[in-house]
This record gives C-alpha cells, structure tokens and sequence, in this order.
C-alpha cells in the first residue's frame, strides 16, 4: 500500500490464500487504505459504548454546538494550582512547609494521571488513589486534609464538575473498622447477574474482587498486561503505589475462569464507562456497594482461606505483611475464604441450573 510492505505469516497455505483473495478484492473496490488500525478499532468501540444507539452525526453535532471547552489534564491541574500556591507563598498567607506538604500531594496525583483528562476521572477512581497514598488506608484527618488540597486544586485550574467535592468528608471514630466484607451470598449472586447480562464486564470485575485490585488498577488495565499461557499479570508502576513495575503469579485459580470471558469490548471500555457498569451491575442484583468492598473481600478471604500473610501479601504486592496481617486476618472465616476462591465461571453457572442460586430479588 503506497510505499509500506506490511508482511503477514500463516500456518498453512488455506489460510495464506484466503487472506491474499480478500487483499485483492478490498483493492479492487478501493478499500485497501481505509482498514482501520487495531488503536482506531479499540477508539470506535469505546465511542459506539458511550453513545449506545444514538447517532453519531447527532453526537459530534451536539458536542460542536455545546461550546464546552474541552477539559485539561491532570498535569495542567496541578500546574494551576502550583501557581496559585506560591502567589500565596508571595503574599505571606502560608508558610513553605505547608506548601510543600501540598504541592506533594498535587504533584503526586499529577504523576499518577499523566496524560489524563480530567473529564475522564471518576469518582471512585479518585478515593481510590487518595487512600493508596497510605499502605492500609489513611485516618480520618488524612483523608480529609488531602481531600481538601486536591479539591482546591480542582477549583483553582477552572475546570468544571469538581468531582472532589462529591467524595464526603470522613468523620469516623479511629476504633471503627472500615473493612467491609462482601458476604459469601451477596457475592455469588452478583457475579451470576454478571455472567447472565454483562459477561464482558466480569474479568474486570474479577480483577477487583480476587486480586484485590483498586478499582482505577482494574479499570485501567490492559488486555496486554496479562499473560493467560503462564497466568500472571504485569502491573505498570503507573497503576500501583510501589512506584514500581510488578509481575504477580500469586494468584487464585478461579480469576483466570472469569477473565476467559474478555472480549474486545472488555478491554475497549474507558474508566466511567467501567464505573456505570459496575455501579449497574450492583444495582441490578439488588448488592449494597460498599467502597473497596472488592478489594477488602480479596484481602480477607484470601488471607483466611490460606492463612499465609507472605502469600497474601505478594498477591497483592502488599509491603508490610504485619499490618496487613492485623488488618484484614479474623473478618472471614476459613471455610468461607474457600467458598469465595472456589467461585468460578463453572461453579455460578452450575448453582443457577440446578436452582440453589437464584437471580429474583
């Protein structure tokens, strides 16, 4: 095509002629230049995911005619904000400690979501990064002091729908538990509403609940980072608080079970697309979402139904094996830990066949 020798392989010469009868053919018609590529496939499908059955004339009209300026990203935020707080520091209205301590925070989140629009970011993803900043969740006056730095940084670079000020200030006494343990029912008849209407949606919901995976790590994970022939997943340092790029073979039989059910769509699907999913998902199976509920069900199932915090722990690429140890052990029982690790594709489908699980609410 032009001056590109693309070259393509074959195991047998059915297949190599084949293809060279369908080249000829899309030359023949003038087709040849207009394959889209494997980026532009992945684009429209997010796209026709978003708009559902709406026009996409009416879409790009609309948006046109709106005159919304089109949102910045997560560096531009912090740039702003940057700039604001030493106008202060200028004008003797904080002292340097107190700007470096948020400006590190500012930095840090801009670190996190390079490249990222902030019209991409969700709710849920946001809480998510705010608490792994701390190795088993900030205190009360942690959150909320960081909540306060990124809100107003959110305000002072004019963008609009400020999600930090939907996420609530948090009150709560230091001796309240803030695991929430998805219950062995709840859980098996969420994941059979999956398999019945959103099967697509399962392997990243899978990813969340028996990895322990934050939701923005599986909202944000590739198809490319997992390797199903050796069955181990490569996190990006982007996408964990480490800093540092982790391959993890620690992981339970049943998740492969569930992300054998990925298609194309699974992998097209943006963050807020991801997040109405799952937020739709609990609601239809008539589930409370507790936040990180996921996340908390991995870490204490798992560590009740094998009770080897070293094993727990580089599941979920964990540092401090005591603290998660005294975190999450004693939440579950071991024989609902095996129930939960035993959930699989299989096991959901044959419960609703034979009725001891029920989809009516």
């Amino acid at each position: 095509v032009g001056k590109k020798k693309p070259v393509e392989s074959f195991t047998n010469a059915a297949d190599q002629d084949r293809r060279y009868k369908y080249l000829v053919q899309q030359a023949r018609t003038n087709q040849l230049n207009e394959v889209p590529t494997p980026t532009e496939i992945t684009e429209f499908r997010a796209f026709k995911t978003s708009i559902g059955d709406a026009d996409w004339r009416d879409v790009v009209d609309g948006w046109r005619k709106s005159g919304r300026k089109a949102s910045i990203t997560a560096e531009e935020m912090h740039s702003a904000y940057e700039k604001w707080q030493h106008e202060r520091l200028k004008g003797h209205k904080l002292s340097k400690d107190v700007m470096r301590r948020n400006l590190k925070c500012t930095k840090e989140f801009a670190n996190d979501h390079y490249g990222r629009k902030c019209k991409d970011l969700t709710k849920e993803g946001l809480i998510d990064w705010i608490e792994s900043r701390y190795s088993t969740g900030p205190a009360s006056p942690t959150f909320n002091r960081d909540l306060k730095t990124l809100r107003t940084m959110w305000d002072k670079s004019k963008e609009a729908d400020n999600l930090f000020k939907e996420i609530e200030t948090r009150n709560r006494p230091q001796t309240e538990s803030t695991v929430r343990v998805l219950p062995i029912a709840d859980a098996e008849k969420l994941f059979a509403c999956g398999l019945k209407t959103v099967p697509w949606v399962m392997p990243r919901i899978a990813l969340e609940a028996f990895m322990g995976l934050r939701f923005r790590s599986a909202a944000l994970l590739k198809e490319s980072h997992i390797n199903c022939a050796e069955k181990g997943i490569n996190l990006p340092a982007y996408l964990i608080k480490t800093g540092k790029d982790q391959y993890v073979e620690v992981i339970e039989e049943n998740l492969w079970s569930w992300i054998r059910l990925g298609t194309p769509k699974t992998w097209a699907l943006t963050e807020r697309q991801y997040l109405t999913q799952k937020s739709r998902l609990f609601n239809n199976a008539g589930i409370p979402h507790p936040h990180n509920c996921f996340r908390h069900s991995a870490c204490s199932y798992h560590a009740a139904a094998f009770a080897k915090p070293g094993l727990t722990a580089s599941m979920l690429c964990h540092r401090n094996q005591m603290q998660l140890w005294d975190t999450y052990r004693g939440k579950a029982t071991a024989v609902d830990g095996k129930r939960y690790y035993a959930i699989t594709v299989e096991s959901i489908s044959l419960k609703l066949e034979s009725g001891n699980l029920s989809l009516s609410n």
